[in-house]
């Protein structure tokens, strides 16, 4: 059996600047090459899974010199049939069309509405509803980049960026930079937002680890890293490991909507509106509730006012030398 290169895909003539990139050669960068296709003895249909995103590329390629072909039964393919998905974006088309594509798109949305109705709830009951509210704005965004694919776009505009002005074959430091920018800003905001929501953190602790599951997975989709890809392009049967963190995450969300910690009644005991007295010999001092033991998160100064995040007690710290009254 003798072998004979037909065509080099980071190669390939292209006159006519089909592309529009002002330049004559075209470049098809391949993970898996999933068939090749003889139209006829000058033509072949070549579909690349890039890894990159959901959809399949294909590309027609004139041979220069016509196959040798014995018995040749030219293959029915009616390009007329392939259907373009045209949206609000103009060209930009749906990207997931599979079962488990729009089960995701059908739990963001149970998802999405369930936390609305949360937030309209601990609105009512006079609560604080920040998280609720910002949770229900995230899964919209998110349920609409399912299916128009706003990080596969912007990963294809990078990468012909970085083709056109030549940065490609550094490419993998970038991704480092973005990957390691954004595993850094997500923890910070994660726990930026836990000091912020202190109480929803404590209460709604069902529904932050679906919103971390969904950060990771967000992470690892963005980050477009090829051997990281090939794990989570593995499946369970039809199922991609990347569709069951997605789906899990979600899925998680929505129990977390319906389980939540109960704060404890407040007790006549626990309930102390009055405000406390803690001595402290210097500013910056350490010093912890007088009714429950936690320690406070800001910093002590003579005259501030603490309110205790788990009993709600009131409290004040003075310092001794400047107290009209020592402590009994």
């Amino acid at each position: 059996v003798k072998k004979t290169q037909l065509v080099d895909l980071m190669d390939i003539d292209d006159p006519e600047d089909l592309n529009a990139d002002h330049n004559t050669h075209f470049t098809f960068p391949l993970v898996t090459i999933e068939n090749v296709l003889i139209l006829d003895a000058s033509t072949l249909l070549v579909a690349n899974d890039n890894n990159f995103s959901e959809r399949t590329q294909f590309i027609k390629l004139w041979l220069d010199k016509p196959l040798a072909l014995a018995n040749f039964v030219t293959p029915r393919v009616n390009t007329q049939t392939w259907i373009k998905n045209a949206s609000l974006l103009g060209d930009m088309d749906l990207n997931d069309h599979s079962f488990f594509g729009w089960t995701t798109v059908l739990l963001y949305l149970v998802a999405s509405i369930r936390a609305g109705y949360k937030a309209k709830l601990t609105f009512t009951n006079k609560e604080s509803c920040y998280f609720w509210l910002g949770l229900t704005g995230l899964l919209i965004v998110l349920g609409l980049n399912k299916q128009l694919d706003f990080q596969s776009n912007l990963t294809e505009w990078l990468r012909d960026s970085a083709k056109a002005h030549g940065w490609y074959a550094q490419r993998r430091g970038y991704q480092l930079l973005f990957i390691s920018v954004i595993g850094l800003a997500i923890p910070i905001l994660l726990i930026s937002l836990r000091l912020f929501l202190y109480h929803s953190w404590q209460r709604y602790k069902l529904a932050w680890l679906g919103i971390v599951l969904l950060m990771v997975f967000v992470i690892v989709r963005a980050a477009s890293f090829h051997h990281v890809d090939m794990v989570f392009y593995q499946a369970i049967g039809s199922l991609r490991y990347y569709q069951a963190l997605e789906m899990l995450a979600i899925a998680i969300i929505i129990a977390g909507t319906f389980f939540e910690n109960k704060p404890e009644p407040m007790t006549a005991r626990a309930i102390n509106t009055a405000k406390s007295m803690v001595y402290i010999q210097a500013e910056g001092d350490a010093v912890t509730c007088p009714s429950c033991g936690k320690q406070p998160l800001a910093e002590t100064k003579h005259g501030r006012v603490f309110k205790c995040k788990h009993c709600r007690q009131v409290y004040e710290t003075r310092l001794l030398n400047n107290a009209t009254s020592k402590p009994a």
